[in-house]
């Protein structure tokens, strides 16, 4: 008899929007001032300026120890976005490591988690929703049903 197939908790759309409220809550209180000046300037610099040239945001979320909430004093922000139309890689590491921005063209994350790579899983595992248009959403969904595709 072929396994049921796990239904991934993130088809419930107010399970869905409950997520993301947490996550931005949890977010206000474990950062500071500049970090979330950091976080509202990569989504500045993705969705300002000419209309010609804006990137269409498919995500943004915020992973590794400070989405974990086991940050010290020397842990840096960790953010990873995805956009439609991002030409090529976005990273950014401030010169006192208080965080590091890595940008990927849609569909990187997803073809990380195929490709069974480390990065993946370590992002969808750890992640806090800072903005998302529902790529991510579908992300988590695959990954919790066993296929990601």
């Amino acid at each position: 008899m072929p396994p049921t197939p796990r239904q991934s908790r993130w088809r419930d759309d107010e399970t869905w929007q409950a997520r993301v409220a947490a996550d931005n809550a949890e977010l206000d209180a474990r950062l500071s001032d500049e970090q979330k000046e950091v976080l509202a300037g990569v989504g500045d610099a993705v969705g300002a300026g000419d209309p010609d040239d804006i990137l269409a945001l498919d995500f943004l979320v915020v992973f590794g120890s400070y989405a974990r909430g086991d940050h010290g004093p020397n842990s840096d922000l960790d953010v990873y976005f995805e956009a439609a139309n991002l030409p090529e890689r976005f990273n950014r590491v401030d010169a006192n490591r208080h965080y590091q921005v890595f940008g990927m063209p849609r569909g990187a994350l997803l073809d990380d988690l195929q490709a069974r790579r480390p990065f993946g899983p370590t992002v969808v595992r750890d992640a806090l929703v800072v903005h998302d248009q529902g790529r991510f959403r579908a992300i988590l969904i695959s990954f919790d049903e066993g296929e990601p595709s």
